[in-house]
């Protein structure tokens, strides 16, 4: 208990008693009796005795009441003995320990309501957190549940980074292959001239043109085989072969086929000679003849060589074109995969299969599959050109494309991305094709630019003359 409260009640305590004693000291009231004026001398005698009287009393009853002033203590009336017993026994030993056990228990079913209130939140938090997991494990496992339109882009474009290199590298061979039959290199065909390039040399045993076209690509039904004798390409030795006029047939070498064996990692089982004879008949058919030893290092020949140079690079810039074709049609390398699934010549044929699928679902034949992709038995590795095809156009060209559309949002979205993956490519493609062709078309403007330049040049010199 305060002693705020204390004193509240204390103070209380004594304005009821003086209350109470204020009431009871009231003299009863009396009936009021006339006095003449001339008796008013002879009755004040008895008014002083009363006064005194009840001023004794109220002094007796203030002795009982409160107790002497001095020299006993105030208090030890019996308003203060009334005040004592209130406070030490009434209020400290009854209403005081009741009023502490009250607020105790009303504190502790309070503490025991929050207590039940808390647990009411905790079970709400804890199913509200259980339901939150479970709805985003359902989510997880919707949008992370690859579809099969997915796997199969994923499966069919693993190889296409192998495949641009080898086109890259095929480019350059046939680059390089032009350029060292040109320029004369040392152990090339063109090495020794026009007739080195088309008879070769008999002492290096080197075969020319002429040979290889006797050997591989002669038809003896052409030039009008009557039957008789000496009549037609009578001279052939590759009658009945496959290869026939292949030297020849840009169609059927080049254009036609998804994948050219064009490799030379197995040389006797490849397309390399009709590739090489094709290139030399479309760009420079006819090599230079090769000047003295003596002759180049004079003043008045260099004009005549570096013109041959120019000649050299401008047939280059042309034939760029017909190896970037080869390049993307050439079949991939060696591919060991991780789970060694490699057919005995060191091929993976994993792609070859994948890609046969989709073209079964397009209802092709094995057989025209095989004519369309080449034979997975001649270890036909997929080229870029074919993989391209099939990802850009024969995939959706299936119903089984768009029946796999009809699945998760998020896997109709990485479908998208996939396709607009595949797009980039194509136009990375289409743009290295025009600059290709820009390439060529400023050739062509710079060799009329070189005529018009010449004619501009004699006439300047007849004016000297004149």
């Amino acid at each position: 208990m305060t002693v705020s409260m204390t004193k509240w009640i204390k103070s209380g305590s004594l304005v009821l008693l003086l209350a109470m004693v204020l009431v009871i000291m009231m003299p009863p009231k009396k009936e009021a009796k006339a006095y003449c004026i001339c008796c008013c001398i002879c009755e004040i005698p008895p008014n002083i005795a009363t006064q005194v009287l009840i001023t004794a009393r109220h002094t007796a009853l203030r002795e009982v009441v409160f107790g002497r002033a001095n020299p006993v203590p105030f208090g030890v009336g019996r308003l203060g003995l009334y005040q004592t017993w209130f406070y030490e026994v009434f209020f400290l030993q009854n209403v005081a320990p009741a009023l502490q056990m009250m607020t105790e228990q009303l504190v502790t079913t309070s503490m025991q309501q929050m207590m039940i209130i808390g647990g009411f939140f905790d079970a709400k938090i804890q199913l509200d957190t259980q339901r939150l997991l479970q709805e985003r494990t359902a989510e997880a496992h919707k949008d992370y549940h690859p579809s099969i339109g997915m796997c199969e882009i994923g499966t069919n474009v693993r190889s296409l980074g192998q495949s641009t290199h080898n086109g890259n590298l095929t480019r350059q061979v046939l680059a390089k292959h032009y350029e060292d039959r040109m320029i004369g290199k040392q152990n090339s065909n063109g090495a020794g001239g026009p007739a080195y390039d088309l008879y070769g040399n008999d002492k290096t045993g080197e075969t020319g043109r002429i040979n290889t076209f006797t050997k591989k690509f002669c038809e003896r039904k052409d030039m009008n085989n009557t039957g008789a004798a000496n009549t037609g390409l009578f001279f052939c030795s590759a009658a009945g072969k496959p290869l026939e006029n292949a030297d020849i047939d840009f169609t059927r070498t080049v254009m036609l086929p998804r994948v050219i064996n064009f490799d030379f990692a197995l040389p006797e089982e490849n397309n390399n000679a009709e590739i090489f004879e094709l290139s030399n008949y479309l760009y420079g058919h006819h090599v230079f003849q090769r000047p003295d030893k003596d002759i180049i290092p004079k003043k008045a020949s260099n004009d005549e060589y570096l013109d041959m140079r120019s000649v050299i690079a401008k047939r280059s810039v042309a034939q760029n074109s017909f190896n970037a074709i080869v390049g993307m049609k050439a079949r991939g390398s060696i591919d060991e995969d991780p789970y060694n699934n490699i057919s005995p010549r060191g091929y993976s044929t994993d792609t070859y299969e994948f890609m046969a699928n989709i073209l079964k679902q397009l209802g092709m034949p094995d057989g025209e599959i095989q004519f369309y992709l080449g034979r997975p038995e001649e270890n036909n590795q997929m080229s870029y050109y074919a993989q391209m095809e099939i990802l850009s156009k024969k995939m959706y060209q299936r119903p089984e494309f768009y029946t796999n559309l009809y699945d998760k949002p998020a896997n109709v979205k990485r479908m998208h991305a996939s396709m607009k993956a595949i797009g980039l490519m194509l136009d990375r493609d289409i743009y290295d094709s025009q600059l290709r062709s820009e390439a060529m078309l400023s050739l062509l403007l710079e060799t009329q630019v070189i005529r018009l330049q010449k004619d501009v040049e004699d006439k300047i010199k007849n004016m000297k003359q004149l």
